[in-house]
Order: structure tokens, then C-alpha cells, then sequence
């Protein structure tokens, strides 16, 4: 790779970076809440995957990869309802023995919408819709005969995303996530199932995660039967573009901390089957920056200024009526004290749920006794206590 190349990607990786809070798949904006997110992807050819899912070296003249960035906004239009847009550019290079080709424009728009749902068989989640313009058109030609000093950008068209993203929280740090999206493509291409099946966990300042991606074809490409026969584009060495019945399975490992007030999410992956596509090292380098919106559940201005202190909940009865917290007698809690009990977590939620009085205090923790719910969701650890 020569010198031109290895600062086109390093300037790229070091002008953005990733973010802890779309780590959680199913987490939603509050009202008139922003976000702003640099998304980056690069992917390296490494081998090819046949129409029979059969591995195939490539030559070692032969070398290609791509490098999307992508800008994407989110607005909270109300608390169960995101807003969504963007757009993004990409860079392409292809290199044979005979010729060394590459292509960088403007490669799509973006819009769509997000749902949000709560207390889904204990998930939180949301409903995701996309529509993605590509903003080239390319030329088609046939089988084999596109011209070779000439390279695309992707696959054109439009294409709709109809999406599910659900998160499970399994502890106070442990998630078990699956993002998942019906893609309807354009005619020449097959329509696909693509997942994401990830367990996370989620620390104040960290992340880290492992995870599956994967695409499953739904079969109705035009030329199923016959993939020698399909209409070309100018690809270069790739089987990434214009597939036939397109697959792959690629699992993943990732990292994500804190800068300043940015959440960075570095990840890595290899595709380990596939087909008609390419075997590929991949990498992604994210950022996002967040401005809080309207918490519609708490007026925070008024009703938090009232409380003394707060505590974790870190044990739970069977019946629910009564709950461990993380703070005693150390810290001035003494039996008698009237608490305010809030599902305030790495969610987002801060709902007010009940009340309640300390019924015992020792040392470094007491115990609460509910008096009364406001909300019919079930006292769960990680929950908070404000003392008033």
C-alpha cells in the first residue's frame, strides 16, 4: 500500500472516532434530544467467496478495499419517536496486474424513523424504518463485458430498511443484543435478512463487546440460476458489489471508552463464510456527541433539588416490597427516612416508580420498605434512591 494510501486511512481514523451510547441497541432519544454520529468502516479483500459459498484465493497482483464515513443526525420528536438523516462518501481502489483504478464521491442519503417500545418481554427496544438513496447510477452491461478502466462506487438504487433493535439486560453491567433489518434492494440484487447478535458489557467509562454479523439472503435474485448470466458492472477485483444472492457470516470483537464528553467504539472483524462476496478484514472507527433533550418522566430543575443523597439498589426481595441499597449509617441514612425510588440506569429511563422508608440501617447499607408505586413497573437492582 503506498504512501498516499496509508495517510488517506490514518487521517481518517484519527478525524473520528465511536460512542457507548449506540452500544445499546435499543435505547431512544428523549424529546428535542440531538445526536450527531461519524461513522467509519474500512474493508480489505483478504480472499473471495463463491456463488457456492466455496473460498477462492485471489491473485497477488490483486488487492481492494473501501473506506465509508458516514454522518448521521438523530432528533427526538417526542419520547417514543426518532428522527433520523445522513449521508456519506466513499473511497474505492482496485489494483490487478493490469490495471489500478479508484473512484471517490458522494455515495448516499439517508432518512428514516425509530419507534421505541418498552417492557417487551423485559426488553427495551425500538422499531427502525431507512430509506437509502444511492447517489450514483451506475452503468450495466453485459455478462462480462464492463470496461476495466473503470471502477463503481457500490451497488446503486434505493433501498429500505425495515428494523428490529432489542436489548436484554442480563446484570447491572451484562446485555444481550440483537439488531436485525429486512432490506428490500433493488430489482438486479436479492432482498436480505441482516443481524447483529451481541453480548455487551457496559461499564461507566468502557464498553466491551463480541458479537455476530451476518447477511441471509432471501434468494430472488433475478439470475439465481444462472449468476454467469447476470448483467456486469465495472467492480475491479471485488465480489462485494452486484453479488448474486448475496451472504456472508463475520464475528466481531469490540471496545469502546470515554474522551472528554465523546464516546469512542473501535471494532474489528473477519468474514469466516460467505457467498458471492469477498472474505474481508474490516474495521470501524466511530464518534458520536449527544445533547440532552426534554426528560418528560422528571422535572429535574424542580423536584431533584429537594433530595439530600441518593443510593444504588443492589438486592431485590422475591414479593418486591422490600429492597437492599448500598448506603447506611457511613453516610447518614437512618431508619425512618423517606425515599423516592427512580428506574434511572444506562437505559436513559429516570421514571419515578414509587416511595418508600428505610426500614433498617447498617453500616454501608439499609434496607427500604415500598409504601406505595406510582408506576406499574417491578423494583429492579441498579435502580436508584433519593432521599428527601
Amino acid at each position: 500500500m503506498n504512501l498516499v494510501k496509508t495517510i488517506f486511512i490514518f487521517s481518517c481514523f484519527i478525524i473520528y472516532a465511536g460512542d457507548v451510547w449506540c452500544n445499546v441497541f435499543g435505547r431512544q432519544l428523549k424529546m428535542d434530544g440531538l445526536r450527531f454520529e461519524i461513522n467509519n468502516f474500512y474493508h480489505y479483500q483478504t480472499a473471495t467467496f463463491n456463488e457456492d459459498g466455496e473460498t477462492e484465493t485471489i491473485d497477488a497482483d490483486n488487492n481492494f478495499y473501501f473506506i465509508d464515513s458516514s454522518l448521521v443526525a438523530f432528533w427526538g420528536l417526542t419520547e417514543s419517536i426518532t428522527l433520523l438523516g445522513g449521508g456519506g462518501i466513499r473511497y474505492v481502489a482496485s489494483e490487478s496486474s493490469s490495471e489500478s483504478i479508484t473512484n471517490t464521491n458522494l455515495e448516499h442519503f439517508m432518512l428514516g424513523a425509530r419507534i421505541q417500545f418498552k417492557d417487551l418481554l423485559s426488553m427495551m427496544g425500538n422499531f427502525e424504518i431507512r430509506f437509502k438513496q444511492k447517489a450514483y447510477t451506475n452503468n450495466f452491461f453485459g455478462a462480462g463485458l464492463s470496461p476495466s478502466d473503470d471502477l463503481v462506487l457500490g451497488n446503486d438504487g434505493i433501498f429500505y430498511h425495515l428494523g428490529l433493535n432489542l436489548t436484554k439486560q442480563l446484570g447491572e453491567s451484562h446485555l444481550i443484543q440483537l439488531k436485525s433489518a429486512y432490506v428490500i434492494t433493488p430489482s438486479y440484487l436479492s432482498d436480505q435478512l441482516d443481524y447483529d447478535v451481541q453480548y455487551l458489557f457496559q461499564g461507566s467509562n468502557f464498553n466491551l463487546g463480541f458479537g455476530l454479523l451476518g447477511i441471509f439472503s432471501l434468494k430472488n435474485h433475478p439470475f439465481s440460476e444462472n449468476p454467469n448470466q447476470r448483467p456486469s458492472v465495472s467492480r475491479g477485483v471485488t465480489k462485494y458489489f452486484n453479488g448474486v444472492n448475496q451472504q456472508e457470516l463475520s464475528p466481531y470483537a469490540q471496545l469502546g471508552f470515554r474522551v472528554g464528553g465523546l464516546d469512542v467504539t473501535t471494532k474489528a472483524s473477519k468474514t469466516l463464510s460467505g457467498v458471492d462476496t469477498d472474505e474481508a478484514f474490516r474495521f470501524y472507527v466511530n464518534l458520536a456527541l449527544d445533547f440532552d433533550g426534554v426528560d418528560t418522566s422528571v422535572d429535574r430543575d424542580s423536584i431533584f433539588k429537594e433530595y439530600t443523597n441518593s443510593a444504588k439498589i443492589i438486592q431485590v426481595a422475591p414479593r418486591g416490597n422490600f429492597f437492599k441499597i448500598n448506603q447506611g449509617l457511613s453516610t447518614s441514612v437512618e431508619k425512618g427516612m423517606s425515599v423516592d425510588i427512580y428506574q434511572s440506569d444506562f437505559f436513559g429511563g429516570n421514571v419515578l416508580v414509587g416511595s418508600g422508608v428505610v426500614f433498617s440501617s447498617e453500616t454501608d447499607s439499609s434496607v427500604v420498605k415500598v409504601i406505595k408505586f406510582y408506576q406499574k413497573i417491578p423494583i429492579k437492582e441498579g435502580f436508584i434512591v433519593r432521599f428527601k
